[in-house]
């Protein structure tokens, strides 16, 4: 389902830890990359994603207050990462001739920017707005 501006909406379809079979790197990230860091929750780990832009602004689900409403903010790579390590998601063949130019995976997610919603598990919202920053058209 899309919003009025034309973006998808973030809400969850089906929630499942082992769901994300991706491949990620530790690696300095570039423009548009999407990007983790891992998280945890009292004693339970879980991954925070967005899309880097440049070490001042990564756009990503604010990770504070969970089963409230959340917003896609900017923030600091420094901020983003709160001390964790950096992983860039890697693509395989097929996703590469799928995936969008970096200008236009920033500017997907520029769109998201201030847009709430309640989110009950971090993971799954998290990547999906990613994917769909990336993939969308």
């Amino acid at each position: 389902m899309k919003s009025k501006n034309n973006v998808p909406d973030l809400g969850v379809q089906g929630f499942s830890l082992f769901k994300n079979k991706s491949q990620w790197k530790y690696d300095n990230p570039k423009f548009g990359d999407h990007i983790r860091v891992k998280r945890w929750d009292t004693f339970t780990p879980y991954y925070n994603h967005g899309i880097y832009v440049n070490d001042d602004e990564v756009i990503h689900f604010s990770t504070t207050k969970i089963g409230l409403r959340q917003e896609i903010i900017v923030s600091s790579l420094s901020e983003f990462l709160n001390g964790g390590n950096v992983e860039v998601r890697l693509y395989n063949e097929k996703e590469k001739q799928q995936i969008n130019r970096p200008e236009q995976i920033v500017k997907n997610a520029q769109l998201y920017i201030g847009k709430k919603k309640v989110q009950l598990f971090r993971n799954a919202d998290g990547y999906k707005f990613a994917q769909n920053c990336t993939f969308m058209k």
